[in-house]
């Protein structure tokens, strides 16, 4: 089948909003943009003016997206979680995801990178980069491909309070599938937002006066981007807590617990455990005040010796369940 410039441009239109169909001038400009290899007819400063507004655009009009599905105010998103990747940006159309989230987030002043041996030269590149722009960069070097060592080194961010659900946001667009399933993970357990960049995809055409020529690579159309908000993290979480809700409401300390346990919460599955051993009724009433006060100390010496820290927000829950949680305030 012969190929002709009507024909690329009716595969262009089929993935495209209908703007661009009426829109003559902005179609033109973007066969120029990612296609044309003719000196004569190359894309001018004025198209690629016009093309970068609307990429911008469609960014901020996905960020305003994103706003109202996740119900945050994108101003109170400081830091971002991502991975490094071998990409390189070639122009503002084929900027990195995170460069895009910085278009949505204004307020970001700590990127933290995760990054493997392979990837350290262009998590060098871009940390200078980020220096120019008054960001901090902080990289994470990833040990192995496992899912467990991604998550490890993901989830100390957040019991060292690096990072925590209210102005942190995870880009999972790039890197390997075990960093992005860590992230997910951790995204279901912490409802820590995660995002993704999605943009369709179309064969690389050479375009040079009325000879064109298919290749084997491929272009990123800008114009179909999208930034998905993952939910299923968050519903997921959301099942787990109203679980755990009722079994504090039933004094089930045990089951709160277990729950905690499946969600990677230690240290608070370690204390509902703990206080499990004294907060039965059944055995309270059966125990004189002598050896409930002795489990009573054993209990709270547990708690105290945990061979971890008790995150930031773990503290700050148990300062606010009971005036016996009150221990808290001398960690």
């Amino acid at each position: 089948m012969e190929l002709t410039i009507d024909k690329i441009k009716k595969e262009i239109l089929n993935m495209l909003d209908e703007k661009y169909e009426k829109n003559t001038e902005l179609l033109e400009s973007l066969l120029k943009l990612y296609f044309c290899m003719d000196e004569n007819d190359r894309i001018t400063p004025e198209e690629e003016t016009l093309l970068e507004k609307d990429y911008i655009d469609i960014i901020h009009e996905q960020g305003k997206k994103f706003e109202k599905d996740a119900d945050i105010n994108n101003l109170e998103i400081k830091k971002i979680v991502t991975a490094i990747s071998y990409s390189k940006k070639r122009n503002i159309f084929s900027e990195l995801p995170f460069e895009k989230d910085l278009r949505i987030f204004k307020n970001i002043n700590t990127i933290y990178f995760l990054y493997t041996k392979e990837t350290t030269e262009s998590f060098n590149r871009i940390s200078e980069e980020m220096q120019k722009k008054n960001i901090k960069s902080i990289g994470i070097e990833i040990i192995g491909n496992t899912i467990e060592e991604s998550y490890k080194e993901i989830k100390e961010l957040i019991h060292s309070g690096k990072i925590s659900k209210s102005d942190t946001i995870f880009d999972t667009t790039l890197g390997m599938k075990t960093l992005s399933t860590a992230m997910y993970r951790i995204s279901s357990e912490r409802q820590i937002r995660a995002i993704n960049w999605n943009e369709k995809q179309i064969s690389k055409y050479s375009i040079n006066c009325k000879t064109i020529e298919k290749s084997n690579s491929i272009v990123n159309l800008y114009p179909t981007m999208t930034l998905n908000f993952m939910r299923e993290p968050i519903k997921e979480n959301l099942s787990i807590y109203t679980m755990i809700n009722e079994a504090i409401e039933k004094m089930d300390y045990l089951n709160v617990s277990k729950f905690y346990k499946i969600i990677g919460r230690d240290d608070m599955a370690f204390f509902y455990s703990e206080i499990s051993k004294i907060f039965d009724l059944d055995k309270m009433l059966d125990d004189d005040s002598d050896v409930f006060y002795e489990k009573l100390e054993k209990v709270l010496k547990n708690i105290f010796s945990y061979n971890k820290p008790y995150e930031k927000e773990t503290q700050n829950k148990l300062k606010k369940s009971s005036i016996i949680f009150i221990i808290f305030n001398f960690i």
